[in-house]
């Protein structure tokens, strides 16, 4: 038998600094640092990384950094659903029975109108059904917790996620004034005490994407937001099982992937230092859905590709639900092949590439591992800043959010 050190011996491990050395050659005296990329204030991005890389990265040796990554596999595939839609019902069931597993209920205060026939439906479902969603202002999703049928639903079915979207700081961002109906969060504690399976909090982190905020500002400024919600809650009350957040997915890949995983090991962190115990820290739901912002309608089918991609760093990044708009949503809004389509790539995913079969996939990709810690560093030291004057509420009334972005 050949020794393995024998039969490589011509080939010698060639270290860092090595190659660095041979790279300053190339640039004939010019220092190695002029490769690096910095596509955001205080990220550096080297030319190549290696393994050696691996050893200075905090979250790769920490237990409750890898508890967080290690917390999602699979995820829902979800799809939106209009409640005042004269065909919704029909809709839902076509969505079902197509392998959807999240259905997510845009209420208006028409649809409200709707839900005990909604409800009707969602009872001949429920053993398909793994998540349902309402969105909506939030005086309309008040009307829809008030709904004695959907109570009884949500009871009998603990085994279905509930998430009642209500985004009590999303009016403040826009508008820079204070929030009226935040205190509405100790009241909504009490209500759902005893409902275990529902989510009534969402961190709407797509107002940063789409009004062109930076990753790191998109990181930091939801992390705030959850802290702000935080202050409500104590140990026998916890926010862990109680808060969704929502991140839209651009076409900047290995960004995309590493901005949810440090999410993740910033959530933990935060609620650790809240004193949470080990085994809810790394409880964290995160649903994604791709941008729109970069679809085209001059080249539509083009919208699939970009699509796929999003949604493949979405999973890989570790989202725990996906919705995935149809490639000509933005001028066909109801199109059954715009929706088959986009159910498909989900599937192509799921079941031919398998990527829900792995925990946290990223792991040990040198570059990917760097990226998420620069993220999460430069955006714990962003919110850091935000809490140092007065937290997130106090900055948005002097404006300073918006500034920044």
């Amino acid at each position: 038998m050949i020794e393995h050190s024998q039969l490589f011996s011509d080939f010698h491990p060639i270290t860092k600094e090595t190659w660095i050395e041979k790279i300053q050659q190339d640039l004939k005296g010019k220092p190695f640092e002029k490769l690096f990329w910095h596509p955001e204030k205080d990220i550096a991005l080297a030319p190549f990384y290696m393994q050696s890389d691996l050893k200075t990265i905090p979250h790769i040796t920490d237990a409750l950094s890898q508890k967080a990554l290690n917390s999602s596999g699979n995820w829902y595939t979800a799809e939106w659903f209009n409640l005042e839609d004269k065909t919704i019902f029909t809709k839902i069931k076509t969505a079902i029975n197509n392998d959807v597993s999240s259905v997510i209920i845009s209420v208006t205060k028409e649809g409200l109108k709707k839900i005990e026939a909604l409800v009707n439906i969602l009872i001949t479902e429920n053993k398909k059904i793994r998540k349902i969603s309402f969105r909506g202002e939030n005086t309309i999703l008040q009307h829809c917790i008030t709904n004695t049928s959907l109570l009884n639903f949500i009871s009998n079915n603990p085994d279905i996620e509930i998430s009642f979207g209500f985004n009590f700081l999303s009016e403040q961002t826009i508008s820079g004034k204070q929030s009226q109906d935040i205190s509405i969060i100790a009241s909504l504690k009490d209500k759902f005490e005893s409902f275990e399976n529902i989510r009534y909090l969402l961190v709407n982190g797509n107002y940063f994407h789409d009004a062109g905020s930076s990753i790191v500002q998109e990181l930091a400024y939801s992390l705030a937001i959850g802290n702000t919600y935080q202050s409500f809650f104590d140990k026998k009350n916890s926010i862990v099982n109680r808060i969704e957040f929502l991140f839209a997915t651009g076409n900047n890949y290995f960004f995309e992937i590493a901005k949810l995983r440090a999410f993740r090991i910033l959530w933990a962190k935060l609620l650790q230092l809240h004193n949470k115990t080990f085994d809810n820290v790394g409880k964290i739901f995160l649903s994604s859905q791709t941008t729109l912002l970069n679809k085209t309608i001059y080249a539509p089918h083009v919208n699939m590709l970009r699509n796929t991609t999003e949604a493949m760093a979405a999973i890989i990044g570790g989202t725990n639900e996906l919705t995935i708009f149809p490639f000509n949503f933005l001028f066909i809004e109801d199109d059954d092949f715009g929706k088959r389509i986009a159910r498909n790539i989900q599937h192509l995913l799921r079941y031919e590439t398998h990527l829900n079969k792995v925990y946290d996939i990223a792991a040990g990709s040198y570059y990917i591992e760097n990226l998420t810690h620069q993220l999460a560093e430069n955006s714990w030291k962003l919110f850091s800043d935000i809490e140092n004057n007065g937290g997130y509420e106090k900055m948005v009334e002097s404006g300073k959010i918006k500034y920044f972005i």
